[in-house]
């Protein structure tokens, strides 16, 4: 559920999709929304990178064009599971490639 767990995500929609006259106006209030968890948000393990290329999959084949995401995955709960910095090259990470193919497909990626 987008209700449960860490509140960061809804914390982001409201910079963007606010709309309360003289209080607050988000960027795109106006905009239709897809709320899509991908995060486990208790841990950080390889798997959760399929978890958001899926999310951007199923994203795509509803007609998103625009993504708003602050995930990044560098160092993992399991022992020897990291991205060295080499590895941060834009071609090497899964979500950074899974990225790339939205792209390329038309998504605008944030």
């Amino acid at each position: 559920s987008v209700f449960q767990g860490e509140d960061h995500g809804t914390k982001v929609l409201s910079c963007l999709a606010a709309q309360t006259s003289g209080i607050m106006i988000g960027t795109a209030p106006r905009a239709s929304y897809w709320l899509i968890k991908s995060e486990d948000g208790q841990y950080e393990y390889p798997m959760e990178e399929d978890y958001w290329a899926a999310a951007i999959e199923f994203a795509d084949s509803v007609g998103v064009e625009v993504v708003s995401s602050s995930l990044g995955y560098f160092v993992f709960e399991l022992e020897g599971s990291f991205y060295k910095p080499s590895d941060l090259d834009g071609q090497t990470a899964l979500i950074t490639r899974a990225a790339t193919m939205a792209a390329e497909k038309g998504l605008l990626i944030f």
